[in-house]
């Protein structure tokens, strides 16, 4: 064999080893890719979330891209200020200094924005004190809008991303915007149920949408992250899921109910959740937030209340915020065994009750902020607001219907309306 022969050979050997290592990658790379979207498609059936969802995921994501830091950020939802507004949904490898858990310009996160704004990756390279950082920021959406971006960086072994990497990373995007679908097919068929129930009833029009708006101005009022803000009012739009089953003649009863209506009236809070659990096969830790508030929305601060008679602070938070204004929109609302409560009386009972039925510190916090809560039509032109006492405020559609600060209205061109009731 002459050194010409020789050379091929071992030009091909080389090539055969490249090969074998390309081949090996490219499996390991598709059984990575494989089992990140068994996680999504897992995942996604244990919340109708997409904060849950995306808080959930973010720790497969990074294993798959081998990431020691990033985050997921979404818009925010508010049709107010959508636009320029983003908050974070998960972490990590972030100073806690860093993390702000309130809503943020998108100005300040100009990266971000140019994701959200082109629909395209973004790779980002800085230098800072003498370390360079790596960072890939690429968008994702559902309903063809581009909601929200995830960012990770620098691999733990510390090198750049390679151009083969960003692709595998945008096809996880792809996978969890899969998963985003999932969770908005069955939240909205489950919004559907839940909005049937309240037509049977016209006087229950929009209660659900109300109560679950007035329950993540609480969360917020009370401190808690923008995602749990958001996470309450998912659920809370579902509360009363429960009642598809009970029968017009005890749902519409003009008077007092006897003990077996009562009876069936209570088994609401149990049936929505067994609603809520259908598509589930999981373990029972999957919809913990969703399951705690459907079920214990009814419990009583005393311990009086139903299905379980939790008491004091046993009653999961979420539930004793749900519990509180979904008491003040029924006293406001007209039914069909009596006409909606005054301002001073719905007042003067929740006052009453607290720390009998409801959480001292979540019901003086709600009492504290009704005065800057105000309700209007998104979708109207007339951009006119109104109190929570107000008559007209029962009139607005589910679909447009939206509940901010007083504030928050004015910043955007909204005025009061003549008839505007306000708590002094």
């Amino acid at each position: 064999m002459n050194k010409r022969e020789k050379k091929l050979i071992a030009q091909m050997g080389i090539h055969i080893d490249s090969l074998t290592s390309e081949n090996e990658n490219l499996k390991r790379r598709i059984q990575a890719d494989r089992k990140f979207r068994s996680k999504v498609n897992k995942k996604s059936k244990e919340t109708y979330s997409v904060d849950e969802f995306l808080k959930k995921i973010f720790p497969e994501l990074q294993r798959v891209m081998n990431s020691s830091r990033g985050s997921i950020v979404l818009r925010n939802q508010d049709p107010l200020n959508n636009e320029t507004h983003f908050y974070i949904v998960a972490q990590e490898g972030i100073l806690s200094n860093d993390i702000d858990t309130k809503l943020m310009s998108l100005e300040k996160g100009k990266y971000i924005n140019t994701a959200l704004e082109s629909g395209e990756s973004v790779v980002v390279n800085t230098k800072r004190k003498g370390h360079h950082t790596n960072s890939i920021i690429v968008p994702f959406g559902w309903d063809g809008i581009n909601q929200g971006a995830v960012c990770i960086s620098n691999h733990q072994c510390h090198n750049d991303y390679s151009e083969e990497e960003r692709q595998i990373f945008i096809s996880c995007i792809r996978d969890i915007e899969h998963g985003i679908a999932i969770i908005m097919r069955e939240r909205r068929h489950l919004e559907g149920i839940a909005s049937f129930v309240e037509q049977r009833d016209p006087y229950t029009a929009a209660h659900s949408k109300r109560v679950a708006q007035l329950a993540r101005l609480v969360a917020a009022g009370d401190g808690l992250s923008v995602s749990e803000q958001y996470l309450i009012e998912t659920y809370g739009r579902l509360h009363d899921l429960g009642k598809i089953g009970i029968p017009d003649s005890i749902l519409l009863k003009n008077g007092a109910l006897d003990d077996q209506e009562f009876s069936d009236i209570k088994a609401h809070p149990d049936k929505g959740e067994r609603m809520l659990l259908r598509y589930n096969k999981s373990g029972n830790g999957a919809f913990k937030n969703g399951r705690d508030i459907l079920r214990h929305h009814h419990e009583r601060f005393d311990g009086k209340g139903y299905p379980d008679g939790l008491g004091g602070e046993d009653i999961p938070k979420y539930a004793r915020i749900l519990s509180v204004v979904d008491s003040f929109d029924a006293m406001a609302s007209n039914r069909c065994y009596r006409s909606a409560l005054t301002m001073d009386e719905i007042i003067r009972r929740i006052e009453r009750d607290i720390r009998k039925q409801f959480d001292p510190n979540l019901s003086r916090l709600f009492l504290d902020m009704l005065p800057s809560i105000a309700y209007a039509d998104f979708k109207d032109n007339k951009k006119i607001y109104y109190s929570p006492f107000s008559p007209e405020a029962l009139n607005i559609p589910a679909d447009s219907f939206i509940a901010t600060k007083r504030a928050d209205f004015e910043k955007h061109g909204y005025r009061p309306s003549q008839f505007s009731q306000t708590v002094h």
